[in-house]
């Protein structure tokens, strides 16, 4: 099934932040463990009201071409928090000096990717 989930608007970093930012206080209370967790199930929600059908795998552009599958051009990525990564700062070499950053991940569902 090829779908470019064209009324899928895709949020920017900036909105990403913002989401987390309002959803974090309320996450137990709403069911949810963490963000990522409440971000697939607004995704998931969204591509089913689009396609019908409920997405049962989210993998990046890299994971789905490891596997053989191409992701579809036009199809539009769903942005989740990464895991934790420790960064040097610019000035620093020792290892104390590190901060913990998250960066952001580009996911595509089964819908949108095709066989090579």
């Amino acid at each position: 099934m090829e779908i470019l989930l064209t009324n899928y608007n895709p949020i920017s970093k900036e909105q990403l932040k913002m989401i987390s930012n309002e959803v974090r206080p309320v996450l137990g209370m709403i069911g949810f463990d963490n963000i990522n967790q409440y971000l697939m199930s607004e995704y998931s929600t969204a591509v089913t009201e689009a396609t019908g059908e409920t997405p049962t795998t989210w993998k990046t552009f890299k994971q789905w071409k490891e596997e053989g599958s191409k992701v579809i051009k036009g199809s539009k990525a769903f942005k989740v928090w990464s895991a934790p990564k420790k960064v040097a700062k610019k000035d620093s070499k020792e290892d104390d000096k590190k901060s913990t950053y998250f960066f952001t991940c580009n996911l595509f569902c089964e819908f949108q990717v095709e066989a090579i």
